[in-house]
């Protein structure tokens, strides 16, 4: 069963939390000034564990290379990203392409198991993604994109006891059109019982999954944001949930 409470915010305003099968805590991080503070934390843990990671002689452990090639992602996999979005900026505006790069940049392996797409083609998808890799997932249509058009995503995080969690990505028009965003996190039901609509915002929106006590489940965030246009560049990145 599937329970729900509220993590009030210092500022008033709330990041709903839920619990999921396994008793895991899920929360997803609505309010922009808390998604921008626990992103920076994420980003920190991982620039330190990367340091750690290397011996006072200077070798450096399988640890420390994984972190450290999980940093260096960030520059190769935006001019890769860059490359592309320049080819889609110059490329026919009456037909619609969006690219969506997922950024592995935590310590467990991530893998887009599954996808279910509406009213539009999917015409490339990522690899299973080890820490430190990225690869993206092209939606393509012959015309612009329009209402309801969109992408569901399902992801699964770790190997020896993973935790599943979706991203949905839906097209709307209208006066403030863009793409809007959904998520839900569990580790057992496969109904999407803690689906998470995002408000229609233009920020950073955010979920974190913590294992119960004693638990074996990884620990992990997630980032990624809506933009205005149709066609363009989408981002996820999953993290080490910091301490």
């Amino acid at each position: 069963m599937v329970t729900t409470s509220n993590a009030p915010e210092s500022s008033g305003t709330d990041n709903p939390t839920q619990t999921t099968s396994s008793g895991g805590t899920v929360q997803f991080l609505t309010v922009s000034e808390a998604v921008g503070k626990q992103a920076n934390k994420d980003v920190a843990n991982l620039v330190s564990n990367s340091k750690e990671a290397v011996q006072p002689e200077g070798a450096i452990t399988a640890a420390g290379i994984g972190a450290a090639a999980s940093v260096g992602l960030l520059v190769s996999s935006a001019v890769q990203s860059g490359v592309a979005v320049a080819n889609m900026v110059t490329a026919d505006d009456s037909v619609g392409q969006l690219e969506i790069s997922v950024s592995n940049e935590s310590s467990h392996p991530v893998t887009l198991y599954n996808y279910e797409s509406t009213s539009c083609e999917v015409s490339d998808l990522p690899n299973p993604l080890a820490p430190g890799a990225s690869d993206v997932a092209v939606l393509t249509k012959d015309a612009a994109f329009g209402n309801g058009d969109g992408v569901r995503l399902d992801f699964c995080v770790g190997s020896d006891n993973p935790i599943n969690f979706s991203l949905w990505y839906n097209y709307r028009v209208s006066s403030a059109q863009r793409w809007i965003l959904a998520a839900d996190v569990d580790d057992a039901d496969t109904t999407y019982p803690m689906k998470k609509t995002y408000d229609a915002a233009r920020q950073m929106f955010g979920l974190t999954f913590t294992p119960p006590a004693g638990g074996t489940q990884p620990r992990f965030s997630v980032y990624t944001s809506p933009i205005e246009s149709g066609s363009g560049h989408l981002s996820v990145a999953v993290y080490d949930l910091a301490p």
